[in-house]
């Protein structure tokens, strides 16, 4: 599929495969994911390294024409990767047992995805990135389902947005995001007075379990009110291809 052709598209990933599975996702991989994945000490986080690197092999490997074995991915100073000899842009995240793979025609986009868990709300963790107003609402919250929710909105923001940047956002220590930001906004960051680029994020559920935020540069050339297509391939073996309209098995609600 040719980059301009391709649509903003959200692929969310069943890390939890059978065991029985995990060789023939193993033999996408290269020697030093292989070497990687020997080296962690429990065998789920093993498992969910291996499907997570073949499910993203499969899929620009859908999207480029390529096999999955000569997929090449580069990364920058940062971390934030990309394909070798150019091709669509993409990110990468996963929480728990699930792990998505957001793909646009530009490399200026970033996701990240939280498993919407009581245990690991940290408030403080907000302070230096986010105004500290919108802390003070998320910290007064009883404990429960509004408060984590509430967390996660931010949280995601933060790790989306540093990873379409491509520079995370600590680059910029006296700037935090406004409290007025809503679950689709448009953002100039950093905040250089009407002079920074414009992001433009999107943060909604997965289900009922987890909380998704996207990022896309403003300028990128998507409509404003362009859905996220979402696909969940039920085999890894065939990746569905963005065109149509998405499977049901993921529902797309405003967090």
């Amino acid at each position: 599929m040719h980059r301009d052709g391709l649509p903003l598209t959200l692929w969310v990933i069943d890390l939890n495969v059978d065991p029985a599975r995990l060789a023939s996702f193993e033999r996408d991989l290269d020697d030093d994911e292989r070497h990687r994945a020997a080296r962690f000490a429990f065998e789920r986080h093993r498992r969910r390294f291996i499907v997570r690197r073949s499910a993203r092999r499969r899929i620009l490997a859908a999207l480029t024409g390529a096999s999955p074995r000569d997929v090449a991915c580069l990364e920058g100073p940062t971390g934030k990767p990309r394909l070798a000899g150019g091709g669509p842009g993409f990110s990468c995240s996963h929480s728990g047992d699930v792990a998505v793979l957001l793909a646009a025609r530009d490399e200026r986009v970033g996701v990240d995805v939280e498993t919407l868990d009581d245990s690991r709300v940290d408030v403080a963790a907000l302070s230096g990135f986010v105004d500290p107003l919108a802390i003070a609402e998320v910290a007064a919250l009883p404990a429960g389902g509004t408060r984590v929710t509430a967390f996660f909105r931010w949280w995601t923001r933060v790790e989306a947005l540093g990873k379409a940047t491509g520079t995370g956002i600590t680059q910029w220590p006296d700037a935090v995001l406004p409290a007025s930001l809503g679950v689709e906004a448009e953002l100039e960051w950093p905040p250089l007075g009407g002079a920074g680029p414009r992001w433009r994020l999107r943060t909604f559920r997965l289900a009922s379990s987890h909380l998704v935020t996207v990022v896309t540069a403003a300028d990128a050339g998507d409509r404003a009110d362009a859905p996220v297509v979402i696909h969940v391939p039920d085999d890894l073996g065939t990746i569905p291809l963005p065109g149509g309209s998405a499977p049901g098995a993921v529902e797309a609600s405003a967090a």
